[in-house]
């Protein structure tokens, strides 16, 4: 990996900060029951942390397909909340991502590591962009998925 490729920071930060000064913790706990999650929820709205993705990434642009694809995974894994957990699957909304299959495993990994419907629903749009601009190579992937031990791998290669 190259510097180009390592975290971006900022992105990180802004989006962390953001999530907790608009936290809503009444509305937290019954997203959480509603959601049947061991992982806390803030209460953010999912259109509010979608604007706090792009304006983050808009504060501080990627420099390489490969600094969203580490950012999105650092801010996946690292999340306390499931709110950091959609907003790491609307930074792939970023231009950078559109038509890169290098964003594939990205994408397993939030579906097989996510393994729930409101992650994999998300993430299942992005695997139509990459379809719609890989057709060939997506379509055996999809494919293969269709077929996957895995039901929410199933379930994506469906939606997509």
């Amino acid at each position: 990996m190259n510097h180009r490729d390592a975290v971006n920071v900022r992105v990180l930060s802004a989006i962390r900060m953001a999530l907790q000064e608009r936290s809503d913790p009444v509305r937290g706990a019954g997203a959480r029951a509603y959601m049947k999650s061991t992982m806390p929820c803030l209460g953010v709205r999912v259109p509010e942390v979608r604007r706090i993705a792009s304006t983050a990434a808009a504060g501080a642009p990627f420099e390489s397909p490969g600094q969203l694809r580490a950012t999105a995974l650092e801010l996946w894994r690292g999340a306390t909340a499931r709110e950091e957990r959609y907003a790491a699957i609307d930074l792939t909304a970023n231009r950078l991502a559109a038509g890169d299959m290098g964003m594939l495993p990205v994408y397993e990994e939030f579906i097989r590591s996510g393994a729930w419907w409101d992650f994999v629903d998300g993430t299942a749009g992005r695997l139509c962009g990459l379809l719609q601009a890989n057709r060939a190579e997506m379509t055996g992937v999809l494919l293969r998925w269709s077929t996957d031990p895995d039901f929410w791998i199933r379930r994506a290669a469906i939606l997509s």
